[in-house]
């Protein structure tokens, strides 16, 4: 919800990643365990793309931040032990130093495309936990592979990341298949060739990187529900598909009535404390 966030959510954003780099400039890393090395990697990554994202909002796609190697992501954006360092330095020393693929699903991109951003800061002890998580869900998605005929079409992010895979396609095809669920993929184990073929820059953020007012996006997903029960959905989806999915699975929980629209609206809250959505009573005439 970067739409949503304050002047002070950015001011804790960039108070987190100053607290990073303090910490890295006054001991050295290697007092961390192997886990806790890896944990302060991607938490020092992932906030310095969430601080771009807050500095260019609103923006509707992050193409231009990785666009070529005069880009954001080639840029020295951080100081790690008295070196800068860009956020493809910090793939590097990952990939290189931790021998698994696993460590690229650590890598938010900002962007829908890549891997999801965790709900929790990577600690030594849940980083594992969290990275496999990342892993089974970002392949089992149309974000991660999908299967043609004669061949997997994967994102650009497995070619961006090659290097976690030897730069082999064939051990790209053997992590595929084996975090492949097949419910969800069916029997990929014939197929031999890959193909990086697509990529969603839409921005990581619940209304796609636009500004709203609360009543105009609240009338929006109503409207796009109900049209989608009628049958009529595509008449109205101005929604980014990742806000149709959450309301779609909210309304699930609790059906919507029907002939009732409400405004939505979220507390103001400081980063840390809980926020809640408020739907005014619908048998209260006042509200």
């Amino acid at each position: 919800m970067i739409h949503a966030f304050t002047e002070e959510h950015g001011d804790f954003f960039a108070a987190y990643q100053e607290g990073l780099e303090r910490v890295s400039n006054r001991m050295s890393l290697s007092v961390l365990s192997h886990e806790e090395q890896l944990a302060f990697w991607l938490n020092l990554y992932n906030i310095i793309v969430m601080n771009k994202v807050i500095e260019e909002y609103p923006i509707s796609q992050t193409r231009s931040f990785r666009k070529d190697k005069d880009s954001f992501w080639y840029q020295k954006s951080t100081l790690v032990e008295g070196i800068p360092l860009s956020l493809k330095d910090i793939e590097n020393i990952l990939i290189q130093n931790w021998e698994t693929p696993l460590v690229i699903y650590g890598f938010w991109q900002g962007s829908i495309g890549g891997p999801r951003l965790p709900r929790d800061a990577f600690t030594g002890t849940n980083v594992w936990d969290i990275l496999q998580k990342n892993a089974i869900e970002f392949v089992n998605s149309n974000r991660g592979v999908i299967p043609k005929k004669n061949r997997l079409e994967v994102s650009k992010f497995y070619e961006w990341t090659k290097a976690a895979f030897k730069n082999s396609d064939l051990r790209l095809l053997n992590h595929i298949n084996q975090l492949a669920e097949p419910d969800f993929m069916g029997d990929i184990s014939g197929l031999k060739k890959i193909s990086y073929k697509y990529y969603d820059w839409q921005v990581a953020d619940l209304i796609g990187g636009t500004l709203y007012t609360g009543a105009q996006f609240a009338g929006g997903i109503r409207a796009d529900l109900f049209l989608e029960r009628t049958g009529d959905f595509n008449a109205i989806n101005k929604l980014p598909p990742q806000a149709l999915e959450m309301f779609r699975e909210m309304s699930k929980e609790k059906a919507l009535p029907k002939l009732y629209t409400p405004l939505i609206t979220t507390e103001e809250c400081a980063p840390g404390e809980a926020c809640r959505v408020e739907t005014p009573d619908p048998e209260d005439p006042d509200q």
